[in-house]
């Protein structure tokens, strides 16, 4: 929201960005929350940012999570 009051328009890779770091540290639900924040502001995830998410799922053991966001990916638009 900071960017977004500075005038700045966060773009897919600085989703990927906080999205990466929110896993590393095992925010999972923020990672998620995030996720879902970019495609409602019409940032379209890319394989990076599924990549991400799927690692950060499965490393913490939520295989669920991961299923989930694979559906999602297959449905999805790529670039």
């Amino acid at each position: 929201h900071e960017m977004s009051r500075r005038g700045l328009v966060p773009n897919t890779v600085t989703y990927n960005t906080f999205i990466h770091g929110f896993c590393l540290v095992g925010n999972l639900n923020a990672a998620q929350d995030l996720f879902n924040e970019m495609i409602s502001q019409g940032v379209y995830p890319n394989i990076v940012t599924f990549g991400i998410l799927l690692d950060g799922f499965c490393n913490n053991g939520k295989l669920e999570q991961a299923l989930e966001t694979f559906k999602v990916m297959q449905k999805s638009k790529m670039e």
